[in-house]
């Protein structure tokens, strides 16, 4: 270590170990609110996602894959451990439905310029 550094360290040893000339400054008082009255929650209308009945758009689980649409040209892979590449045909769309009988499409975006 050099002599400035052990000159820098002392400087703020010292000075962390004595006390300040003017004291710490705080903050100002709150004036004390009291607790929040405890009371019974209530909801105005009990909505269940997937319910269909309140027009909401939700869908309702479980999902049962029905089709699916793969890519024309395949595209390549790196491994995530840099060995190598392998080759996959990417989905772009997928077709499914809830429980109630609603297809669902999930439409995936490009991602081979990502990959």
């Amino acid at each position: 270590m050099s002599t400035q550094q052990n000159r820098q360290i002392r400087e703020l040893v010292d000075g962390l170990s004595q006390r300040p000339d003017r004291p710490m400054p705080t903050l100002r008082p709150e004036e004390p609110r009291g607790g929040i009255p405890s009371r019974r929650g209530y909801v105005e209308r009990a909505y269940q996602p997937g319910s269909g009945g309140s027009g909401g758009g939700g869908i309702a689980s479980p999902l049962t894959e029905q089709e699916r649409v793969y890519a024309d040209e395949p595209i390549y892979v790196e491994a995530m451990d840099g060995s190598g590449y392998f080759r996959v045909r990417p989905i772009v769309q997928m077709t499914m439905t809830d429980a109630e009988n609603r297809e669902i499409v999930f439409d995936f975006a490009d991602r081979a310029g990502s990959l």
